[in-house]
């Protein structure tokens, strides 16, 4: 199990899928997945945060952030409240909706991690 370490907070990558260019890991006791889609260089000047690039050149942006509540994968969808250290945010599954104070920024931390993990290299 790797570990980085960001902003005094420990991710563990637990697994990963290079062919789906998806990586699994935790925060404290919490369960993500972060996936990267193949992007156009244009697409990834517009968001150089998320934007990464592979050893043959091709683009890749992170795409979609899930965390795990009660077996089912919830979708990232935004910052609701910023703190100083921690972030409120919004959590999608179908219908079902909740919100959780996350580390801030975890999205972007999230992609950073993830990228290494799968060997990518920021784009920008």
């Amino acid at each position: 199990m790797n570990k980085f370490e960001v902003d005094n907070n420990s991710y563990f990558i637990f697994d990963k899928d290079s062919s789906e260019h998806m990586v699994c890991f935790l925060w404290g006791k919490f369960d993500f997945r972060m996936y990267f889609r193949k992007a156009v260089s244009e697409e990834t000047a517009k968001k150089p945060k998320i934007s990464f690039t592979d050893e043959n050149g091709n683009y890749y942006i992170a795409d979609r952030l899930q965390h795990q509540r009660h077996g089912e994968w919830y979708d990232f969808q935004k910052v609701t409240s910023h703190g100083f250290t921690f972030e409120e945010t919004l959590w999608q599954h179908g219908e079902k909706v909740y919100y959780a104070e996350f580390p801030k920024e975890l999205f972007v931390v999230a992609a950073e991690v993830s990228s290494q993990e799968l060997g990518l290299k920021p784009a920008h």
